[in-house]
């Protein structure tokens, strides 16, 4: 009994790879997602809500505190540590432009309280220079959120 080398081996036609199944399933996917794209688009028609007389529903009250996260952004080109202001989800540069929005929260709400949080790789600088745009926007109550440790 001879042992063949499966190499040495040649078939009598080429070998074909069937992609039927593969060009369907590529086909069901894109009229998949061209249906879902038009439902979310459907989703965003302009409406007009009518203005009720007498109504019970109650006016959405802002929240009377803003978060204001400090991040490690790394460092500048010159070497000096670099902080990233976070106030709510909105990235502020500079602490200027903080100050800015800051104030234009005050203006809106005047009792606002600010949650400061920052991240333990943080210079002290960087907290400092966000405590003093939290009083040049002229709010008064600061609450400095840290961890505990056991």
């Amino acid at each position: 009994m001879a042992i063949r080398n499966p190499s040495q081996i040649k078939p009598d036609r080429p070998m074909q790879v069937n992609m039927t199944s593969m060009v369907d399933i590529v086909f069901l996917l894109i009229i998949f997602f061209v249906l879902v794209s038009q439902f979310i688009s459907a989703d965003n028609i302009l409406v007009e809500l009518p203005e009720p007389d007498k109504s019970l529903a109650k006016a959405v009250e802002l929240p009377d505190r803003v978060v204001l996260n400090c991040r490690n952004a790394g460092r500048t080109p010159g070497g000096k540590p670099s902080v990233q202001y976070l106030l709510g989800p909105i990235s502020i540069e500079t602490t200027a432009e903080l100050e800015q929005r800051l104030r234009a929260v005050k203006e809106a709400r005047p009792d606002v309280q600010v949650l400061l949080r920052a991240d333990r790789n943080v210079t002290y600088n960087g907290v400092r220079a966000a405590m003093q745009a939290v009083a040049k926007a002229g709010i008064e109550i600061m609450n400095i959120a840290a961890e505990v440790e056991d």
